[in-house]
């Protein structure tokens, strides 16, 4: 593959340019594994949006953006702003706040691989409690941050050191996970500790000199210095659907803490994950078709299909452009712009949601998502 083909892929135009071209083939039946039933989305919107009246009618300018702040604040802990206050308390300028909340937020979106239908989370300071699936990783990370694991230095535990990174243990990333107990066992493990040492080698190496700054050896949080200044060819479809969950999740702290402006916010796409895109198939919008369940072990739901799957790519990629389309169809249903509602906004209060609440609906057991896909921690 040229550097030219490669450049093209990374850049985010391209990803709904490609997924528009698989969405034109879906609209005339010629993709493989799904079919589209677009007179199904109006109904799509309409669950969308008794959601956000639900949970964000009295001030729709409240509703937050689509990020890991969320999951972070699971069940209406506010642990960011905790840490936020703690740090304030400490006398931290702002600047090492957001580096701190930086590396957080980037290793913890990096351990946000499917944790399987099992497994779940149970902090030692919130007797009772429990959380599963992306809040639970949130929840875990947050702890495994604040405890040091990640850090070289007992005196600043909050923070992400490389040499840490580079030799932590499947046995230390397990325990952290409290996946260690019997009958909580975590999927992907290995990939996920793979996954944090080429993030450790990465720093380490610089390249770019993104992490050296001017303050000590390489770190993850020096992204924050390097910023602040500054305040495929046919037949691949890209969604750098890991990378932009990571973007969309660093923008709010680097807007809410460092008070950064950030440009070109617009070309992010919706996030074709399980969430969205089971949206669409438990509403009947995505339907599958004899390929895919010939494809699959198992009819209901469908599963053990890679990543990487035609199937799994057909589907993700009519996600994309159909979030484009929720998003608008809501936006003009409310009276506002798109930029007053933006995008980030209705995955977080309509679509990410609702693709959870159908999917406990539908299947209740674990509110699992109409597709399985396979995971290693690494590719999902």
């Amino acid at each position: 593959m040229t550097s030219s083909t490669v450049e093209y892929l990374r850049a985010l135009p391209t990803i709904r340019e490609r997924c528009e071209s698989v969405f034109q083939l879906g609209l005339a039946g010629q993709l493989t594994y799904v079919r589209l039933c677009m007179d199904r989305l109006p109904a799509v919107v309409e669950y969308c949006l008794q959601i956000i009246d639900r949970d964000y009618a009295s001030n729709l300018s409240s509703t937050p953006p689509h990020g890991r702040w969320r999951h972070f604040d699971a069940k209406g802990v506010g642990r960011i702003d905790q840490l936020l206050a703690q740090w304030r308390s400490d006398q931290v300028d702002v600047v090492e706040q957001t580096r701190r909340l930086v590396e957080l937020f980037v290793v913890s979106v990096l351990l946000d691989a499917g944790a399987g239908s099992t497994w779940s989370y149970q902090p030692t300071d919130e007797p009772g409690a429990s959380y599963a699936r992306s809040e639970g990783l949130a929840v875990a990370s947050y702890y495994m941050f604040t405890s040091g694991l990640f850090s070289a230095d007992p005196a600043q535990p909050c923070r992400v050191d490389a040499k840490i990174l580079s030799r932590l243990s499947v046995a230390q990333i397990q325990e952290g996970f409290q996946a260690n107990r019997p009958g909580n066992e975590m999927t992907g493990l290995e990939g996920r500790a793979q996954l944090l040492a080429r993030l450790g080698k990465c720093i380490s190496q610089d390249r770019h000199a993104y992490f050296s700054g001017a303050h000590g050896p390489p770190r993850l949080g020096h992204l924050v210095d390097t910023i602040q200044p500054k305040t495929e060819e046919q037949g691949y479809v890209p969604f750098h659907k890991l990378t932009q969950w990571m973007t969309y999740s660093l923008i709010e702290p680097l807007q809410r803490v460092l008070g950064c402006m950030i440009d070109g916010v617009e070309q992010l796409t919706g996030l074709p994950e399980y969430r969205n895109g089971g949206l669409f198939m438990d509403s009947g919008v995505i339907v599958p078709t004899s390929s895919l369940y010939e494809a699959s072990e198992s009819n209901d739901p469908l599963s053990c299909l890679p990543a990487t799957h035609p199937a799994v790519v057909e589907w993700r990629a009519v996600t994309v452009i159909l979030l484009d389309r929720v998003h608008a169809a809501l936006a003009e249903r409310l009276g506002v712009t798109t930029q007053e509602l933006s995008l980030a906004q209705v995955l977080e209060a309509a679509t990410w949601k609702a693709g959870r609440e159908i999917a406990k609906a539908r299947r209740p057991d674990d509110g699992g998502p109409p597709i399985r896909v396979l995971s290693d921690g690494t590719l999902f």
